[in-house]
């Protein structure tokens, strides 16, 4: 990252325009925490815009953080996310999140921490680890960062006017939601995974079941697949074997169908596929299996 243009250096750290090989940010960093703003601080805001592809950011969050997306598209935590949306991280916790590859997005942030910052993000109904939200007024905040950018930091005042345009932002989110934010309890991510079983359980029996999944969430297999390993104990593909394998132990134990039907009926067309899985997950050939539960009864 190259820093073109360092503002000045005194008890606050200013760093505007810094471009890199697939986007521009432009912001304003703090570096004080003095006890004037003990109550609300903002640490950074400002704005990125993005026009190529870019990895996934891993992020832990030291500040409470809201994006407020104003044009293009992206991922928050596998979730899409557009032009008049947006996403909140609150402090200490993890995210992962990255433009569309085809129509990056272009976001205004705003970092912040103090002792109300609990109860702002709560007034608004943001009240989770991390969620996302709808906003009518991404343009205006965008303007108002924009103008705040532009602020003469060497003023005695600049605590006091960097919390003014945090508590004007809360103004026109509190007023685009006469209702609270709607927002996802604890983790995008966990409630993505348990549909995400769901539809495995529904579907197991289809054709390129973990595809369709992925298409269906609108995210790619790779990525579907590291959700799953953090929220369960197994991947996509491995969930759809295990529930392909009960139901076929189900069908040797309660039908005479052949074992190329039931291979069918859970998914697998190749009764010769069908039978190597079963037997590297049970130690034994369906026709073995049959023929063992029959002995026992």
């Amino acid at each position: 990252m190259q820093n073109n243009d360092v503002i000045k250096e005194t008890r606050f750290f200013i760093l505007r325009t810094n471009s890199y090989n697939n986007g521009i940010n432009n912001y304003v960093s703090m570096t004080t925490n003095t006890p004037e703003n003990r109550y609300l601080h903002v640490k950074t805001l400002g704005y990125d815009e993005f026009y190529g592809e870019s990895k996934i950011k891993i992020h832990t969050f030291e500040e409470n953080t809201l994006h407020f997306v104003i044009s293009g598209k992206g991922f928050f935590d596998g979730a899409p996310i557009e032009s008049g949306g947006g996403f909140m991280v609150r402090k200490n916790h993890i995210a992962e999140y990255e433009p569309d590859a085809e129509n990056p997005w272009t976001y205004c942030y705003i970092d912040f921490d103090g002792e109300i910052a609990q109860k702002l993000l709560d007034m608004v109904g943001l009240v989770s680890d991390k969620c996302t939200f709808t906003s009518q007024s991404n343009s205006k905040i965008m303007s108002i960062i924009k103008s705040a950018l532009q602020y003469d930091y060497s003023k005695a005042d600049v605590d006091m006017h960097l919390s003014a345009v945090l508590l004007e932002i809360f103004a026109h989110m509190l007023a685009d939601k006469p209702e609270p934010f709607s927002n996802v309890s604890l983790s995008v991510t966990e409630n993505r995974v348990k549909s995400g079983i769901e539809y495995i359980n529904e579907h197991y029996m289809e054709k390129n079941c973990i595809e369709k999944l992925a298409d269906a969430q609108k995210i790619n297999r790779r990525y579907l697949s590291r959700l799953f390993k953090r929220y369960s104990d197994r991947s996509p593909q491995e969930h759809l074997i295990k529930v392909r394998i009960d139901e076929a132990k189900k069908l040797l134990r309660t039908t005479r169908i052949s074992v190329s039907a039931v291979g069918s009926k859970v998914g697998y067309d190749d009764v010769m596929q069908f039978s190597k899985i079963f037997k590297k997950y049970t130690g034994v050939s369906p026709t073995e299996y049959r023929m063992g539960t029959v002995a026992r009864l």
